[in-house]
């Protein structure tokens, strides 16, 4: 997890510059500030300071009641994004908190716990990830998005991965498209459904229109660079990861 530190390094300031910023205490200069929020927006973990700090706000009651975006493993920022603007109009503010092995559960835990915490989405991009048991035992409502299945938890909706690749590859096939590219990641179901919604419909299936694991901007470029110089380069593509 990222320290104040870290973030000063990355920002390029003092770390009494992060802490004002953070805790506006002082006033910092509009540029400053943006490097210092671009920072903490670029560590996959929100820093341990900054989630207790949005604790107490809320106990303090200066803040909105807030629903909490618990993401398993690596987190989906579009994904927070999109979920922020919508319980937003509900008059409700959302806290992100990436969960992985060596993470703080206590701090987590915490966030579920509090009073001002309306209810929980879990976002995990592997329907084979695991969700702490001591997290959905929480009471509050709660999402899970990401899993095929159903496990032992209550007040839950799920999303169906599979499902959703092979209705998106199948209406680009009958849309004429039949050379459909797939970037994403191979560690979820997305892959094997694209695979198998291909094959099903007639198509031999080609590893060169597959690129995995984009993870950098400069990668992303030279595969669509690579993609589209093929003999056959394709007219569609689908992105399973939606930080691409």
């Amino acid at each position: 997890m990222p320290t104040i530190r870290d973030i000063a390094s990355v920002a390029g300031v003092s770390i009494s510059t992060v802490s004002h910023v953070v805790n506006k205490t002082r006033f910092v200069s509009p540029s400053l500030v943006a490097r210092v929020e671009q920072a903490i927006a670029s560590f996959d973990e929100a820093p341990n300071f900054i989630v207790k700090k949005q604790l107490n706000a809320h106990a303090s009651g200066d803040a909105r009641p807030y629903v909490a975006i618990v993401s398993i493993d690596q987190r989906n920022k579009v994904f927070e994004s999109n979920i922020d603007n919508e319980f937003s109009k509900a008059g409700l503010a959302t806290i992100p908190f990436l969960c992985k092995e060596g993470s703080d559960k206590s701090t987590c835990l915490d966030l579920l716990k509090h009073p001002s915490c309306a209810g929980v989405v879990f976002w995990t991009e592997n329907s084979k990830d695991a969700i702490d048991p001591d997290l959905t035992k929480v009471l509050l409502p709660h999402i899970v998005v990401g899993l095929s299945r159903r496990d032992d938890v209550s007040d839950s909706a799920f999303a169906d991965i599979a499902d959703g690749t092979h209705q998106a590859i199948l209406h680009l096939l009958r849309s004429g498209h039949e050379q459909v590219a797939f970037l994403g990641l191979d560690s979820t179901e997305a892959l094997p459904a694209y695979r198998k919604t291909i094959e099903d419909f007639g198509i031999s299936y080609c590893e060169e229109l597959v690129i995995l694991d984009l993870q950098e901007e400069q990668k992303l470029f030279s595969a669509l660079d690579a993609l589209f110089r093929l003999d056959m380069p394709p007219t569609a593509l689908f992105v399973s990861n939606t930080d691409i």
